[in-house]
């Protein structure tokens, strides 16, 4: 009788309007998009590794086209709430797509790091005329440098088309990125 008194009338009520009742929903589907998916065939995938190469790759889903993107990326996208990280079925989420996320980002990474490697050695030859460097690998480092800024460059506009003027400036690592593309071509 004391112990009742004391936790009080627990029934379904009080667990629904407490704030940590954990609740399991299975989300089906919950990171696939409607987006048309890509042919597997060998000649397509030739192709694909070359437009990799030379093609910076376009968005699968229009700035215009939100229904089709997957619910997960509409929640993480468009809710301002950042609470949705605490919740371990979303970090199970990202760790099962994190492996072709990290490689995006490695290889943009590579690029960029390239890029500067490039800059760099074309201003040490410039600048210092002392330096033996072979002509023909001077011409290489400079006809990579500028492939590679016309490469991030089309990847910056990419962005900006399909984020928007708006969205795509309030971020500062965009900004960023313009600015250390820009101004070594310069």
């Amino acid at each position: 009788n004391k112990t009742y008194k004391f936790f009080g009338d627990i029934d379904n009520n009080d667990i629904e309007n407490h704030p940590l009742a954990l609740r399991v929903v299975p989300l089906p589907e919950f990171t696939v998009n409607c987006a048309p998916q890509q042919d597997k065939s060998k000649e397509k995938i030739f192709l694909n590794i070359l437009l990799f190469l030379f093609i910076p790759r376009w968005y699968n889903v229009g700035r215009k086209e939100k229904n089709k993107l997957s619910p997960f990326f509409r929640v993480v996208r468009y809710e301002d709430n950042d609470d949705i990280y605490d919740n371990p079925a979303t970090e199970a989420i990202i760790d099962f797509r994190w492996k072709r996320a990290r490689t995006h980002f490695f290889l943009l990474f590579l690029r960029f790091l390239l890029y500067v490697l490039c800059f760099g050695l074309v201003s040490w030859a410039y600048l210092d005329n002392t330096t033996i460097m072979n002509v023909d690998f001077l011409k290489t480092l400079i006809v990579v440098f500028y492939y590679l800024a016309a490469y991030l460059s089309a990847t910056e506009v990419i962005q900006l088309i399909f984020h928007g003027p708006r969205k795509y400036f309030e971020s500062i690592y965009n900004i960023f990125d313009i600015f250390s593309i820009v101004f070594p071509v310069i």
